[in-house]
């Protein structure tokens, strides 16, 4: 049994209720449309290949019986950035606001890191906002929805994912040449 977690532009995610775990696949009716499948098909690549702690993990892909088009993947939970953000500016001390502010930025960092390591395997984002990174309730950030990204085909060691046509074997070719908290802009922890 499936329960739905969210809906956005392109596509549905659901989660499986006995495994941590969500599956997320392309709304009914664009389905039906090729660019949609087309670039969730490079979602999945794409995703799939950015193995950094700040980009969650495929499990699997697959098709439903009625042919959708699905991947599973890390099921999270927390906050988005940008309801951090609105909590941030309705407190009334200024000490709470700069505690939390700072927390924040060293939430942030590890976005950027994510970010960098993005670009350096030649894969921009595209629709980077405080909606699109989640902050759990332990720590964690995770940059989502990579569904328009840019992939610089030039930049991966098998197929062009922009004109990937059909879904193949999950690739085991990955980067991980993630760079320190110290190479991204010169931050460092104090």
């Amino acid at each position: 049994m499936m329960a739905p977690l969210g809906r956005g532009g392109m596509a549905e995610v659901d989660q499986r209720l006995n495994r941590p775990v969500a599956r997320k696949m392309l709304q009914a009716e664009l389905n039906q449309q090729a660019v949609a499948r087309r670039r969730f098909r490079r979602e999945i690549e794409v995703q799939t290949r950015l193995d950094h702690p700040a980009i969650v993990p495929v499990f699997d892909r697959g098709t439903t019986p009625d042919g959708r088009e699905f991947f599973t993947m890390r099921r999270i939970g927390g906050e988005t950035l940008g309801s951090a953000i609105e909590k941030i500016s309705a407190l009334v001390d200024p000490e709470d606001s700069k505690r939390e502010r700072r927390r924040l930025l060293g939430l942030f960092q590890r976005v950027c890191l994510a970010v960098d390591y993005a670009h350096a395997a030649g894969v921009i984002h595209r629709d980077l906002k405080p909606d699109n990174v989640m902050l759990g309730r332990f720590g964690e950030v995770y940059v989502l929805d990579w569904g328009i990204a840019h992939v610089d085909a030039a930049s991966w060691e098998t197929q062009d994912l922009e004109s990937s046509g059909e879904p193949g074997a999950p690739t085991t070719s990955r980067r991980r040449d993630s760079p320190s908290l110290e190479a991204c802009s010169g931050l460092r922890r104090t």
